[in-house]
């Protein structure tokens, strides 16, 4: 997609900013889900299933999928993922459905490139930890906070 995580979480943070009342909870329920994402595959890299995620799985349209302009789908396009259509491994007669996947250089053959994939997941991990201990301290202080303020509060934290 060309766009840096960054520039679309600004984008993220922007609309549901916007909203009437501005939708603080799905800018939370949105980053959440994705920190979380990345560091199950920070932690287990070589879990293939969590590098191929179904773009109509109903946790991940819940979560991430549904947020306008495709912001949630664009998070994970900036963080690498391609969007592909195939069929599915559990159900080889079913018609085939478009995934999100992440593809692993092989570590053997192409070290560098593999290194510098794993690097971009944990700098991923930590800006978008960054971001929900912002949410997390918001919360907890009682503050009422705007959606801008949480997200500029957590990229000033990641910068660091």
């Amino acid at each position: 997609s060309g766009a840096v995580l960054p520039e679309v979480l600004t984008q993220l943070a922007d609309v549901c900013g916007a909203e009437d009342p501005p939708d603080t909870a799905a800018f939370e329920a949105t980053a959440m889900a994705l920190a979380l994402h990345v560091q199950k595959m920070n932690a287990h890299p070589e879990e293939a299933q969590l590098r191929n995620v179904r773009l109509s799985n109903p946790n991940f349209h819940g979560e991430i999928g549904c947020r306008p302009n495709r912001l949630g789908i664009k998070a994970f396009l900036a963080m690498g993922f391609r969007e592909e259509c195939k069929g599915r491994l559990d159900a080889p007669d079913a018609p085939d459905e478009t995934f999100l996947i992440l593809h692993e250089p092989d570590p053997f053959e192409k070290f560098d490139e593999w290194n510098e994939w794993m690097e971009t997941i944990k700098l991923n991990k930590v800006r978008l930890n960054a971001l929900v201990d912002a949410i997390k301290r918001y919360r907890r202080d009682g503050t009422v906070y705007t959606v801008s303020e949480v997200f500029q509060a957590a990229a000033a934290e990641a910068a660091q």
